[in-house]
């Protein structure tokens, strides 16, 4: 049986073919995708989407639901493409660069950058133009002496920030720090094979959230953390040090995305905006 892409996105509690145009320059859209759905149609719907060698990846996985998971986020990220695109998302062109980072690719080139992070039941997709972008998302849960950790792989100002932290806010302020990296990582293309300690994502203040930085090849990169809720941590890395506005479009993890369960102040007034895909304006 083949699946049309409306439905298969209603699956993942996406919209089409309501999909705004590709971000601006300095612009960036995110897209919180729900990984839940498992049922057979649904698992069915994804085979159809994924390429030969995604579907072998996710059949390496043991456990059912870390290879659900993994089809879930790889159509999802299909269909969004698809949707900038204006393509079927199985038609969609993706190869790896000789860093491993996933690129498009032959006629699909036209600025147009992305990056996938999935955690739990819930994925994060960064789209933007002319930019390196990448960004990463963590449940937050218990961290096994995350102090030990940062003394011996992170830089000391992000070690230092952590000292007067204890209990859950210490393991939040943990993976604050680990997502920002992570983010930058990924955004390079070097992911985990660069070195945790040679920079630091640690804020200036808490006021503002924003970090930037220049990388040792003189790229500027703007790198933050984003506030999606109390039990979830993401950070966004792009370069670039003119980051105008984010997009958060679509679903949370319990539905139609609501504002009021964003942290306060995870980005400055007017630079984040909450919108469903057709009133997007990239103002």
């Amino acid at each position: 049986m083949v699946y049309e892409p409306i439905a298969v996105a209603s699956m993942l509690g996406l919209e089409r073919p309501s999909f705004p145009l590709a971000p601006r320059m300095g612009n960036v859209h995110l897209w919180y995708l729900d990984l839940r759905d498992g049922s057979a149609m649904a698992e069915a719907a994804y085979e159809e989407i994924l390429a030969a060698d995604e579907r072998l990846r996710a059949r390496q996985y043991v456990f059912a639901q870390h290879r659900r998971r993994f089809r879930a986020a790889r159509a999802g990220l299909r269909l969004v493409l698809g949707g900038y695109l204006g393509c079927d998302a199985a038609s969609v062109l993706l190869i790896h660069d000789v860093l491993g980072k996933p690129r498009l690719e032959g006629h699909h080139v036209g600025g147009l950058t992305f990056n996938l992070s999935h955690s739990g039941d819930l994925a994060l997709v960064a789209i933007t133009t002319g930019r390196e972008v990448g960004v990463d998302i963590e449940q937050v849960r218990g961290v096994e002496d995350p102090l030990s950790l940062t003394r011996l792989n992170f830089h000391p100002d992000e070690h230092r920030s952590l000292l007067a932290q204890e209990g859950f806010e210490l393991a939040a302020a943990f993976l604050r720090i680990w997502t920002k990296k992570e983010a930058y990582l990924k955004a390079t293309g070097k992911g985990l094979a660069g070195s945790l300690g040679d920079f630091s994502v640690a804020e200036e203040a808490p006021e503002d959230p924003l970090v930037l930085l220049v990388d040792p090849e003189g790229k500027p990169w703007t790198i933050c953390s984003l506030g999606i809720s109390a039990s979830i941590e993401a950070a966004l890395a792009i370069s670039a040090h003119d980051l105008k506005r984010i997009w958060m479009i679509q679903r949370s993890i319990q539905g139609n995305f609501d504002p009021s369960e964003l942290i306060p102040g995870a980005l400055p007034q007017g630079r984040r905006e909450f919108a469903s895909p057709d009133s997007v304006t990239d103002a």
